[in-house]
Formats: C-alpha cells, sequence, structure tokens
C-alpha cells in the first residue's frame, strides 16, 4: 500500500455534482489498507477548491509527528512559510504541535479543542487582520501550553483574540497589537 505521510492528489475518473458522488478506478485494494490491517487509517478529503489554509495534520510517526519542519505534518504538503494562515483543528490532527525552534506563519488559529504546545521555540507571525480578512492573528479557542515559548508579532495591524496564556509576548518595533474584546491573555514570562 502507498505508505507515503504526506496528502497527494489523486483525481477522478468520473464525477456527478447532482447525485454527489466521486468515481476512482484502477487502485488496488491493498492502496485502502494491508491486508487484515485493523490499524490503518486513510483520510479522505473531497473539495471543489483547494483551501488556502494549511491545516496541521501531525501524521508523522512518532516524534516527528510533533515537528513543525517535517512536511508530513501540514495538509499542503510543505513547511508553513512567513505569511502562512495555520490552522490547528482537533477534528484533522493526530498529534499535537509542538513549536521548539524558530518558525513563522501569518497567522495561527488554534480551533476549539485544539491543543499546541510552545514548547522551548519562538513563533513569529507576521500577519494583519487586513492582510487576512476574517483571521486574528492570534485566534485561540483552544488550548495553548507556553512551555518557555515566544510569541512574536511583526505587522502593524495584528490582533489577538481568545484566552491564551503566554511564556514571553512581543511586538516588533513598528508592530502594534490589539486585544479583541472579550478575550483574557495572561504573560508568565516578558512583555516586549
Amino acid at each position: 500500500p502507498y505508505s507515503g505521510m504526506s496528502p497527494h492528489e489523486q483525481g477522478k475518473t468520473n464525477s456527478n455534482t447532482t447525485s454527489n458522488w466521486v468515481e476512482w478506478s484502477d487502485f488496488s485494494i491493498n492502496y485502502l489498507a494491508s491486508e487484515g490491517s485493523t490499524t490503518s487509517t486513510k483520510y479522505w478529503m473531497l473539495s471543489a477548491e483547494q483551501s488556502t489554509d494549511t491545516l496541521w495534520l501531525g501524521s508523522a510517526d512518532g516524534s516527528y509527528g510533533t515537528d513543525w519542519s517535517n512536511i508530513a505534518n501540514w495538509s499542503s504538503g510543505a513547511v508553513p512559510g512567513d505569511y502562512t494562515k495555520v490552522v490547528v483543528d482537533p477534528a484533522v490532527y493526530k498529534s499535537e504541535l509542538t513549536i521548539n525552534t524558530s518558525v513563522s506563519a501569518g497567522v495561527m488559529s488554534i480551533k476549539s479543542g485544539g491543543r499546541v504546545n510552545g514548547g522551548s521555540g519562538t513563533l513569529t507571525l507576521n500577519g494583519s487582520s487586513t492582510a487576512y480578512p476574517g483571521y486574528d492573528t492570534w485566534n485561540n479557542l483552544g488550548t495553548f501550553e507556553p512551555g518557555s515559548s515566544t510569541i512574536l508579532f511583526t505587522s502593524g495591524g495584528a490582533t489577538l483574540s481568545g484566552n491564551t496564556k503566554f511564556n514571553n509576548l512581543s511586538v516588533a518595533t513598528g508592530g502594534t497589537l490589539t486585544i479583541q474584546a472579550g478575550s483574557t491573555d495572561t504573560i508568565i514570562g516578558a512583555l516586549s
């Protein structure tokens, strides 16, 4: 069977949007799962268009399943860049995200029930609500375990929503950060 970890496009041989079905052909039954396997899990995603969000999958094996830098852990098949919309949704991921290095994204959204471990890393967020309409630069509806991490906001117009306990929270020179109404945030380390 296919043993890769990153999502990949399969295409289709036929479809009908009125009756809502998609047909695939020429697949070995072993592609779906090894014979006798009770531990194989396949995630199937059907979409009319590709999402612009990059979802945390945490699908790599072992300790690699928590690693930001492993491409197998991201729905896009690539590590997020400086302006990527990152979404942590517990309905999608297999392993909790841990940030143990310096990484960056445009915005970070932790959905209800989602968990992110700040570890010892630095997460630099470069987005703003004007650059990403409908998104706050940091939105936490789940759980963020701060560890010894630093969250750094770089843009003018960065926004923060949800309830979060941060270790270190920084705003770069020239940047601004607006905490949205109804948010409760705690900083246990340094504010700079």
